[in-house]
C-alpha cells in the first residue's frame, strides 16, 4: 500500500514537471515567433524607411532645380517683357506695311506678252475702305510697241490678277496714249488698282501665290 503511493507520488510529480516544461516550451517556441516577426516588420519599416527618405532627397534635388529656375526666369522678366513688347511693335508694323516681295512675284508670273511694267506704289488715301485696314497699289506701265489689240492684252491682265488669291479687287483706273519722245514712238499707258486682302502674311502670301 506504501509502495502504490509512492509510485502515485512520482507520478504526480512527473506530470506536473511535464506540464510546466510544455508550458514553457510552447512559450519558448512562441516567444521565438514573435521575436521573428517582428525582426521582419523592423526589417521591412527600415527599407521603406531608406527609399522614403531617398525619395524626398530626389525630391528636394528637384525642388532646388526648380527653384534655381524660378529665380533665373523671375530675374530676366523684365527683359522678357520688354522683347514681347519689341516682338509685338513689330508685328503690328509688318501688319500695317506691305509686304512687296510675293506681290512682286505674283505678278510677274501673270504679265503677258508685250506688257512693259514701269512702277509699283502704295496708294494713300482716307477711303472707307483702308480705314478698315484694307491696303491698296497702284501698278503703272505701258504696251510695247507693235503688239496687236493693245487694250485686249490690258483687259486680260486685269482678269489674269483678279483670278489670283492675292488681290480682293481688279481695276483699270487709267488708260491713255502718250509720245516717247526720246524716240518718238506713240505708246499706249495704263494705270491699274488692286486692293489687297486683308488678314494676309507675308508667308501665307507668298504661299498662294505659288
Amino acid at each position: 500500500m506504501i509502495e502504490l503511493n509512492i509510485i502515485k507520488g512520482r507520478l504526480e510529480s512527473f506530470r506536473k514537471k511535464r506540464i510546466i516544461f510544455s508550458v514553457f516550451l510552447i512559450y519558448f517556441a512562441g516567444l521565438i515567433f514573435l521575436m521573428g516577426v517582428l525582426s521582419l516588420n523592423i526589417l521591412f519599416n527600415r527599407t521603406f524607411i531608406k527609399k522614403t527618405l531617398n525619395e524626398i532627397e530626389a525630391i528636394k534635388q528637384k525642388l532646388s532645380a526648380d527653384s534655381e529656375k524660378i529665380a533665373y526666369i523671375k530675374e530676366n522678366e523684365k527683359e522678357m517683357q520688354t522683347l514681347l513688347k519689341g516682338m509685338d511693335f513689330f508685328i503690328e508694323e509688318s501688319d500695317k506695311r506691305i509686304q512687296w516681295a510675293p506681290i512682286l512675284t505674283f505678278v510677274g508670273e501673270r504679265i503677258p506678252a508685250g506688257v512693259w511694267l514701269e512702277r509699283f506704289v502704295s496708294k494713300e488715301d482716307t477711303s472707307q475702305a483702308e480705314k478698315k485696314g484694307e491696303k491698296a497699289i497702284l501698278i503703272s506701265g505701258y504696251i510695247l510697241p507693235g503688239i496687236v489689240n493693245e487694250r485686249e492684252v490690258i483687259d486680260r491682265m486685269v482678269r489674269t490678277l483678279s483670278s489670283g488669291d492675292i488681290f480682293s479687287t481688279v481695276s483699270l483706273k487709267d488708260v491713255k496714249k502718250v509720245v516717247e519722245t526720246e524716240n518718238n514712238i506713240e505708246l499706249l499707258t495704263f494705270q491699274i488698282e488692286c486692293r489687297l486682302k486683308q488678314k494676309r502674311g507675308a508667308g501665307n502670301v507668298a504661299k498662294e501665290s505659288n
